[in-house]
């Protein structure tokens, strides 16, 4: 942790845009869910959406769910959710790896323009997911980021709350 009284600082400057790079350069995350009062983890594919404009919040994650799957059904119960993401980078011990950790709300993406357009670029990142879109039971989900956990690797922490 950082800051004088080992409290995290407000997310700012060069730790926000690193916070902000690494959920552009990942597509996988752990992905957090509450079942009923117990914590669950999964792993998902995600896209990574910066507000606009840039001052306004941090921005959402999308995505693409099956509503059979656990995970969500637990987000359909109780949809505040968490994922972690962690650089990618093999040759460093856990504990100095760059992460985020992001909590907010999921809600379903109803509009089809909208699934469109994520569609073309979830492909674009995932090209085996074709079989996804022709199944009835994915959908994509939207998770409106309102609280990022930067770990920057081993002693360097911050936190920020829309």
């Amino acid at each position: 942790m950082s800051g004088e009284s080992g409290k995290e600082r407000p997310l700012t400057g060069e730790a926000q845009e690193e916070a902000l790079a690494l959920l552009e350069s990942s597509h996988e995350a752990a992905f957090g869910t509450l079942e009923g009062t117990t914590p669950f983890l999964s792993s998902v594919g995600y896209l990574y959406q910066r507000p606009r404009p840039a001052s306004v919040g941090f921005g959402a994650v999308y995505l693409l769910l099956s509503d059979l799957a656990r995970h969500t059904r637990n987000a359909k119960a109780h949809s505040s959710v968490s994922l972690l993401i962690m650089e990618k980078n093999s040759d460093l011990p856990v504990h100095e790896k760059k992460r985020v950790s992001l909590q907010g709300d999921l809600t379903a993406v109803e509009g089809p323009a909208e699934f469109a357009a994520l569609k073309d670029r979830y492909l674009e990142c995932f090209p085996r997911a074709q079989i996804f879109f022709t199944l009835r039971d994915f959908r994509f989900y939207k998770v409106l980021i309102r609280e990022i956990h930067w770990i920057g690797g081993f002693g360097k922490a911050a936190a920020w709350r829309v």
